[in-house]
């Protein structure tokens, strides 16, 4: 996975979702425990702090945008999703998805995604 070979640091791209599964931590936070594909291999993914009822849950085998960091865990890479959301469109121009790519601040500083 193209993802894995990346330093830690914020990366935006479109990612297949695996399996998506919501998960409770000890102190009772929802979360979601996820593993993703760059269109070369899996990663593990977290999206920390899930509001069920105002958050979009990701769906098994649908492309989602995400914007997040890439750390380890356990000796193993483990992404966390800050911000995703359904893209407009299903796939990209050449009809693949995109490899994650380090994250780019448009002009005036505002976020890309």
């Amino acid at each position: 996975m193209k993802l894995r070979e990346e330093k830690n640091g914020a990366l935006i791209g479109y990612v297949l979702v695996k399996s998506c599964e919501k998960k409770v931590t000890k102190n009772g936070s929802t979360y979601l425990d996820m593993v993703i594909n760059d269109s070369e291999s899996d990663v593990v993914a977290k999206i920390w702090d899930f509001k069920e009822g105002s958050m979009y849950m990701p769906e098994p085998n649908k492309l989602l945008l995400v914007r997040g960091t890439l750390g380890m865990y356990n000796n193993q890479p483990q992404f966390r999703i800050e911000r995703y959301h359904r893209p407009a469109h299903h796939r990209d121009p050449d009809g693949g998805y995109l490899r994650l790519h380090p994250v780019r601040a448009l002009p005036g500083g505002r976020d890309v995604l």
